[in-house]
């Protein structure tokens, strides 16, 4: 019973000071940033480290470039004929439309559209083949809707796309 004991408040006690930091975690996911003992390390792992902090450093530099790019890209819409889930949304509703979601089941979308209130008010549409699309944001002009699109909801939503009612 005694053994038991102690071998659960040894247990307890490196529980605790691992996580409170008294003690460095100097192997496997645990590795702190800035901690990494590299006397002991081989030389190629040394290398792939110092790599890996160059790589870093050179995709700081060209992420600037890369949005420029992105923004230039012209995205292009999706038309179809799709229809109000709530009619008190259509007020909300204009001729771009930036779906963030796309579901078969209606649960889902009401799944995603709850889980974004109060920061979003997302709207949802149903398509002529019974696909539930979740709207977060609606613009009356393509160039405002691309640009939302890009500056700000691509990068909480990478599969974001705009939809056109077909007429």
């Amino acid at each position: 019973m005694k053994k038991n004991f102690k071998i659960l408040s040894l247990l307890l006690l490196s529980t605790v000071l691992f996580s409170c930091g008294s003690i460095p975690r100097m192997m496997g996911p645990y590795i702190e940033a800035g901690t990494q003992n590299t006397s002991n390390q081989p030389q190629a792992q040394q290398q792939q480290t110092t790599q890996q902090t160059q790589q870093t450093q050179n995709q700081a530099q060209t992420q600037p470039q890369q949005q420029q790019q992105i923004s230039q890209q012209n995205y292009v819409t999706r038309e179809e004929v799709f229809s109000m889930v709530s009619i008190s949304d259509a007020p909300r509703l204009k001729v771009y439309n930036i779906v963030i979601g796309s579901f078969s089941v209606q649960e889902n979308a009401q799944r995603l559209t709850k889980s974004l209130q109060p920061d979003y008010h997302p709207i949802i549409v149903i398509n002529e083949k019974g696909m539930f699309r979740v709207i977060i944001a609606s613009f009356d002009s393509y160039n405002v809707a691309r640009d939302e699109l890009v500056n700000s909801i691509k990068y909480k939503f990478p599969d974001a796309w705009i939809l056109t009612q077909r007429r």
